[in-house]
């Protein structure tokens, strides 16, 4: 089926508020900020784990690795708990927010890349244009959304966070941000951070962006990506 919007998104500019230290040994692949404190997934096989991280300083608060053959992936905060997707293993966590003590395991059938909470419900990419609403106590899958701007169907959205009635997903491999009306599925806007890094000797086409968080209190946006030493706090420029 061909998918198509009638909504030709605009492109958005950024300006970076404020920036601040990433441990360039974390993978990211799942980001939060809840609480005062980022949470962070970090994926690879050997080396994937949940951290708890200063803003401020970067320092790991408190981390759990996963078992090595897991690829951990996304991640989101709700009722008290935080849950972490992998990526081809089709199975998930749910944890402690405090502790990061495990409390269950949760199946799926797909890929799992991106996972954020929209109000009562989750919701999860799995690297095609596909976006999951899913019921945080079962995790069962109510709705999926195809996702699609005015040139067709798009595809590979990664890390995702739930913004002020927007799904807000980074598309892997660029630089760019699609915001997503979560009814239709289609781009309203696409934020492009493009030279974000300005570090000529950081290859980001290898360490690609991802991972963006929400402070809904101070209504600041932070992004960052794989590997990277920095996640910036930016103001989206219309």
């Amino acid at each position: 089926m061909n998918v198509l919007s009638d909504i030709t998104p605009k492109r958005a500019g950024y300006k970076v508020v404020n920036t601040y230290p990433h441990d360039m040994d974390a993978f990211t692949q799942g980001l939060v900020y809840h609480g005062g404190f980022l949470y962070e997934g970090t994926g690879q096989e050997t080396r994937s784990s949940l951290r708890k991280v200063d803003l401020l300083t970067g320092q790991v608060i408190n981390q759990h690795n996963l078992d090595p053959k897991l690829f951990g992936e996304g991640i989101a905060v709700y009722d008290g708990k935080i849950y972490q997707l992998t990526w081809q293993s089709k199975v998930g966590f749910v944890y402690d927010l405090g502790t990061f003590g495990l409390i269950n395991k949760f199946y799926y059938q797909t890929e799992g890349w991106g996972l954020t909470a929209m109000g009562n419900k989750l919701v999860m990419s799995d690297g095609s244009n596909s976006l999951y609403i899913i019921d945080p106590g079962m995790f069962v899958t109510e709705k999926r959304i195809e996702v699609c701007d005015d040139k067709g169907k798009v595809s590979e959205l990664n890390e995702l966070e739930y913004i002020n009635g927007e799904i807000w997903a980074n598309i892997w491999q660029t630089d760019l941000i699609a915001r997503i009306d979560p009814e239709s599925g289609r781009v309203l806007s696409y934020v492009d951070i493009r030279g974000i890094m300005n570090d000529p000797s950081f290859d980001t086409s290898v360490n690609v962006a991802n991972g963006i968080a929400y402070d809904s209190v101070g209504k600041r946006i932070f992004v960052t990506g794989k590997n990277w030493p920095r996640l910036f706090e930016i103001r989206v420029s219309e």
